[in-house]
């Protein structure tokens, strides 16, 4: 712990003079971020945009809008009460300014600036809290119900009316539950002229339960699924998010008939979110992807796997499937019903020397995939990680494969019997 007379700092994080704290650079360098000193790859936006307009093609293929949150750090809003401990100000762009600035056609919503207006009726982040407070959320929901309505029917949103009133409450206090340092947190949230509806959330184990319809539903309480009778529309989301997501919850449930709400997991190496499974299972009316700023540093997505569900969409023109289906050519599987030996993958003798690969699967656990095939004299791997519930996985075959054949072995057990469907595009 280090301590001056205008900060204390902690491993958790910086504690300001004023009592207002930041987190450290063990939150996705949160602090570095802050003061403009963490320096990203030089790609790294560039990348991040490619992985985003993959993933928004991937929806848009099936007709699905989707739509993209960025949660700003309470640094991006409050950049004057750093000056303490960087007096120049940042030294270069944040990674959001550099994302924003090639995003082009996107629908990426930028919320700095309506947070920072905001803060001239009240403060929209809390001293003791990263994200923004009960007032800045629902700043926040006022322009997603905008960029919401070009794909919505009117008037579908929920319209929490009017601000009667705009209350102060010592809740949120991030500070204390990581540093173990007591303090006042002044947390202001609004009173609304309408009511949340009440709605049912179901857990992992599969159990529906009656909620009141302000109650907020915590990241760590995801993977959730709600249904709201009284909600503003009949339209299904797909709601891919972390904890900036914990104070709209309200607005998203009561707006959706269903809402299927998972963690992005960008934050986690080897976890991306497997948007193509989800939109199989699912098949929602609408996409929403939040993400808290501090985690714009970390792909969005595996890039390579994008690109290959990217490059299998688009040619579909020449598609064996195993199991086999009446309108296409058959895949040949060798080894399925011997649960000691990977599955073979026999390759059409007509195939290009580019094609893709597409696994599907539905566990009850986690794991890994390994596929592997030798190509021009040299073994070439891929480990997928599944999780609980769909996964596809795609993959780019490159090159003449030897023997004419991709071994797919499963981490744990040799022959990986979950897969319930394998297509090549060739």
């Amino acid at each position: 712990m280090m301590t001056s007379k205008r900060f204390l700092s902690t491993a958790d994080g910086i504690f300001l003079e004023n009592g207002w704290f930041f987190l450290g650079d063990k939150y996705a360098e949160d602090f570095s971020q802050a003061c403009g000193t963490y320096e990203p790859d030089e790609d790294h936006a560039s990348r991040w945009i490619e992985s985003a307009y993959h993933l928004d093609g991937q929806c848009k293929r099936r007709g699905i809008p989707c739509i993209f949150m960025v949660g700003p750090a309470k640094w991006s809003i409050y950049p004057e009460l750093l000056r303490e401990i960087a007096p120049e100000g940042r030294s270069r762009p944040s990674v959001h300014d550099s994302i924003m600035n090639i995003a082009k056609d996107l629908e990426l919503l930028d919320l700095r600036q309506v947070l920072m207006n905001g803060k001239k009726t009240a403060h929209t982040y809390s001293p003791r809290d990263s994200h923004w407070n009960g007032y800045g959320a629902y700043l926040a929901w006022q322009q997603m119900v905008l960029r919401l309505s070009l794909h919505c029917p009117a008037n579908a949103l929920f319209d929490p009316g009017k601000i009667l009133d705009i209350h102060e409450s010592d809740d949120w206090n991030e500070a204390t539950n990581l540093t173990g340092i007591p303090g006042e947190n002044t947390f202001y949230y609004p009173e609304f002229e309408n009511s949340f509806p009440d709605f049912e959330i179901r857990s992992p184990g599969g159990y529906w339960r009656t909620q009141p319809g302000s109650a907020l539903i915590h990241v760590s309480e995801i993977p959730v699924d709600t249904r709201c009778h009284g909600s503003t529309s009949r339209l299904r989301a797909l709601i891919l998010r972390d904890s900036v997501g914990d104070l709209l919850s309200p607005y998203l449930v009561s707006s959706f008939s269903e809402t299927y709400q998972r963690t992005h997991h960008v934050n986690v190496e080897g976890r991306p979110p497997n948007i193509s499974a989800l939109l199989r299972d699912y098949a929602p009316d609408v996409v929403l992807f939040m993400i808290t700023e501090r985690y714009l540093i970390y792909p969005l997505l595996d890039l390579e796997m994008a690109r290959a569900c990217t490059l299998f969409d688009l040619r579909q023109d020449r598609v064996a499937h195993w199991p086999a289906i009446s309108t296409a050519p058959a895949l040949v599987i060798d080894g399925w019903d011997n649960p000691k030996q990977p599955v073979l993958i026999r390759m059409p003798p007509d195939r290009a020397t580019k094609t893709v690969l597409k696994i599907s699967m539905c566990t009850n656990g986690t794991g890994a995939l390994l596929v592997s095939y030798t190509a021009e004299g040299k073994v070439r791997q891929k480990y997928f990680i599944y999780r609980t519930g769909p996964n596809d996985f795609y993959l780019e075959v490159n090159g003449n494969v030897s023997g004419d054949h991709i071994w797919i072995l499963d981490e744990y057990n040799a022959s990986p019997t979950f897969i319930t469907a394998i297509a090549l595009s060739y």
